[in-house]
This record gives structure tokens, sequence and C-alpha cells, in this order.
């Protein structure tokens, strides 16, 4: 199965096959690949749900809320391209802080 690497760019796209962005790896942490997102003109039509997961985690609202929050998240069947391959991933997040746009998801194994 192929990894993902520190350093490389990787094309998040939606189950439709629209690319919502580039995530661009610089490290990983347990066990969530780690790094900046630079959003594509397609994600403006999800981007309110990764704010509001962001907002309820950095607020520590009720873990219900978080979790429906991740379920409408997960229900876009977002997954990674290289090149001309596609990989499975899950618990994506994508926040705003300080650095610009950030971000982190899992590898489906």
């Amino acid at each position: 199965m192929p990894a993902f690497a520190i350093g490389e760019t990787v094309a998040i796209c939606d189950s439709t096959g629209e690319h919502i962005g580039d995530f661009r790896i610089y490290e990983l942490r347990i066990g969530a690949w780690c790094g900046t997102f630079c959003p594509m003109p397609a994600c403006d039509r999800v981007r309110h749900l990764f704010s509001k997961h962001a907002e309820l985690v950095t607020t520590q609202k009720s873990l219900s809320f978080i979790d429906e929050a991740a379920e409408k998240i997960a229900a876009l069947g977002l997954w990674a391209r290289i090149g001309g391959e596609r990989l499975e991933i899950r618990d994506v997040q994508i926040f705003e802080n300080a650095d610009g746009i950030g971000g982190s998801f899992r590898q489906v194994v």
C-alpha cells in the first residue's frame, strides 16, 4: 500500500472527485499526517463544516456536537490523490490558525 511522506503534497478530493485543496505534509504525529492546506475554489462549499468542527473542539463543546460535525465531514467522502493514485483517508480536519490554514488526516489501512 502506498504511504504518504513528509514534504509531499497531496490533493484532497470529495466523493464526486472534485479537488477541494492541496495538503502539504510536514509531520506525522500520533498516527495523523499534519501539514498546511491550500484550498481550491471547491472548498468554499464545505469550509463551514470544518470551521464549525474546529470551533466546537476549541471551545470544548459537548462530544455529541463534535461527533455530529465530524460525521458531516466524513459524509463528504474525502480521499487523497498522489499523481494518479487514490488513497483512502479519514479523520480529516482543516482549521485556520495564526500560521494560516493547517490540518491533519489519517490514512485508512
